[in-house]
């Protein structure tokens, strides 16, 4: 038997749909300045409210996992937050050596690669390139092999850089306490 709704369960449901439609736009959609309710997401929905799942994203510091048929599910989130874990969990490790004819050897233990110059510069010039082209093969191939796979994160970290300047900045990190030369002082300025 159905009974009668009492004043307090109508004033709740009466809430609840406040609340929803704070949330949501006239077709149901999450309203300007609303966290999206799911991080699931399927591909054909995500695709038609790209720039709202993008803002989602960005807004709320939120992921969403995006799903296709037949795929792995893929993961949309801030880059910036990533690439500080990655930073931390997956550091780079250089060595240099001299040549006795002064050629600078500087060598990436992650990737077993290596840039080689007549000065430092040069060496590290070329140890970028060498790092680029690795990463570019490894997408194309080298992610099969399995002495390669493991070095997936330390690509992806790669994978997230803006150019050689952000490559080299991730591999040759400057420590927070270090000067830079936009931060220094002149001597004369620190008496």
């Amino acid at each position: 038997m159905v009974g009668v709704p009492r004043r307090d369960d109508v004033a709740l449901l009466s809430q609840e749909r406040q609340v929803r439609s704070d949330h949501t736009d006239q077709s149901g959609h999450p309203a300007s300045g609303a966290q999206m309710e799911s991080t699931r997401l399927q591909f054909t929905q995500t695709k038609s409210r790209l720039s709202e799942v993008f803002d989602d994203v960005l807004g709320h510091r939120a992921a969403r996992v995006i799903e296709r048929q037949k795929s792995a599910p893929l993961v949309l989130l801030e880059a910036e937050p990533l690439a500080g874990l990655l930073a931390e969990h997956f550091p780079f490790t250089t060595r240099m050596t001299r040549a006795s004819d002064g050629t600078v050897s500087i060598w990436l233990d992650q990737f077993d690669v290596y840039g080689r110059g007549p000065d430092i510069p040069a060496a590290l010039e070329d140890l970028i390139e060498e790092v680029t082209e690795y990463v570019g093969e490894w997408e194309q191939d080298l992610h099969r092999a399995p002495d390669h796979a493991r070095r997936q994160w330390w690509v992806r970290r790669i994978q997230l850089a803006d150019g050689p300047d952000q490559v080299r900045a991730m591999i040759f990190p400057v420590p927070d306490d270090v000067p830079t030369p936009s931060t220094a002082r002149p001597a004369s300025a620190a008496r």
